[in-house]
């Protein structure tokens, strides 16, 4: 595991942007803006998720005066799933870098986009709860926004690699691999997507998801959701919206408002813990 995690750490494209100060007018908004400073935002791309796309919902972090950390999805990671691991384990090396380099960092915060998003931020809560090295992060843990996901259900895996693919000759080696890795793709979202319900997560969730997703069922989001309500107990912890038309991770350029005002409403519930 040590030389894998070596091997693919110069291939785990990790971007960390350091909070800039924002200039207010006002003390108290100095005040929240400061607070910011001291949360680090982990954003788990899409699968194939294009920088200047998935770089959007780092801004809107940005914007607030947060820290960044995004990791990009590359094609590969979901042609050979079990890679998926040690690159885990690299994003929470650098996490606890940023946190040792900068001690008045004290609350770590998630924006899970799609399926693939989830599967990293799945491994990494799991690792979190299992490995000594990285259990101090868990009280680090104040919030997670998951956008697109999670879903069960591999229906929309092929249709996922279809839209991926960069063209024609690797969507059809892609279609020829898809009884593998959608096998494999199985085995993970069944064992790592359970974590995400986990009664440990006793922290701020906001769910943004969709009808119209062609790839994830949104029932399966809503099942997340009441399993997660039951087994932390505590329902202020969980909000979502479900839009009726928006395709996936299309949520937030087609309902800019609604999206928005979650999105906000979400910051003021994590700046008020």
């Amino acid at each position: 595991m040590i030389f894998l995690k070596q091997l693919l750490k110069n291939q785990t494209k990790l971007n960390f942007v350091k909070a800039t100060p924002l200039v207010s007018q006002q003390q108290s908004n100095n005040q929240i803006l400061n607070k910011n400073e001291k949360s680090l935002v982990v954003v788990l791309g899409w699968l194939e998720g294009k920088e200047k796309d998935v770089n959007k919902y780092t801004q809107d972090w940005a914007n607030q005066g947060y820290n960044t950390l995004t990791n990009y999805y590359p094609l590969i990671d979901v042609v050979i799933p079990p890679i998926m691991t040690p690159k885990s384990l690299i994003i929470l090396d650098k996490i606890n870098e940023i946190v040792k380099d900068d001690p008045k960092i004290d609350s770590l915060i998630f924006h899970v986009l799609s399926n693939g998003g989830a599967l990293y931020y799945s491994r990494t809560l799991h690792f979190i709860e299992t490995d000594e090295k990285y259990k101090h992060l868990h009280k680090f843990i104040k919030g997670t926004l998951l956008d697109s996901n999670p879903s069960t259900d591999t229906t929309g895996v092929k249709q996922a690699l279809s839209l991926a693919a960069p063209n024609d000759f690797i969507k059809q080696l892609l279609m020829k691999l898809y009884p593998v890795i959608n096998f494999m793709l199985s085995r993970d979202f069944f064992k790592y997507f359970k974590i995400i319900y986990s009664p440990k997560n006793k922290w701020n969730h906001l769910f943004i998801y969709s009808k119209n997703d062609e790839i994830i069922n949104y029932e399966h989001v809503n099942s997340t959701i009441n399993k997660l309500k039951n087994n932390i107990k505590n329902e202020k912890l969980i909000d979502s919206i479900c839009f009726d038309k928006s395709a996936h991770v299309n949520h937030k350029r087609l309902n800019k408002d609604q999206y928005n005002n979650k999105f906000l409403g979400f910051i003021n519930k994590l700046q008020n813990i």
